[in-house]
């Protein structure tokens, strides 16, 4: 039981770890639909 339990973690730590800091604050922001459109404009320009 306890296995399964650290195997979900691990699939959910592989999932989440190679978005980086960046991409997680533009979903995040995009999610919460504040600013969604400052940011997706300012990522079009980088």
């Amino acid at each position: 039981m306890i296995s399964y339990y650290f195997q979900g973690l691990a699939l959910g730590a592989a999932m989440i770890l190679p978005l980086g800091p960046q991409n997680a604050f533009v979903m995040n922001q995009g999610i919460r639909r504040q600013y969604h459109l400052m940011i997706a404009l300012l990522c079009a320009l980088s």
